[in-house]
């Protein structure tokens, strides 16, 4: 035999009203920082025995609208795309593409040679090699064992 169970609508109804106050207090709740990965432009660093090489994808970018620059140990890559003024007065059904501005500063994790640094912008691909300094480098003496 089965158990009846008293149905309580009071109890349902809180259950529902907590539900929405925690959606609606995660989503007002988060500070301006926790979205700021949107516009953050993400990027690939390798180094090589002679520089360090950063790549980053930034689809729509034109040359001239491409910041770079170095302060002390921190590269700062900054860029600005503008929406397709052609559709401003439409409807959009999906509006996925970011427009605006993207930036990013890398710590650098050695001292670079700034003249010898150099900068390429091909098919949306941002790709910087920035060259080691001498002193950097690792000499290589060769010993000889008698």
């Amino acid at each position: 035999m089965s158990k009846l169970i008293r149905w309580d609508p009071n109890k349902e109804i809180n259950f529902l009203h907590e539900s929405l106050d925690k959606i609606f207090d995660d989503l007002f709740t988060q500070s301006r920082n926790d979205f700021e990965y949107l516009n953050e432009l993400a990027v690939n660093m390798v180094q090589t025995e002679d520089a360090l090489i950063i790549k980053a994808n930034m689809p729509g970018i034109k040359q001239e609208d491409l910041n770079i620059s170095v302060a002390g140990e921190v590269l700062s890559i900054s860029a600005e795309s503008n929406e397709d003024e052609s559709f401003s007065d439409a409807n959009y059904h999906l509006r996925e593409i970011k427009t605006g501005k993207l930036s990013r500063s890398i710590h650098l994790p050695f001292k670079i040679n700034l003249d010898k640094a150099s900068a390429t912008l091909i098919n949306g691909v941002l790709s910087l090699v920035l060259p080691k300094t001498e002193d950097i480098k690792p000499n290589v003496i060769s010993i000889k064992v008698k």
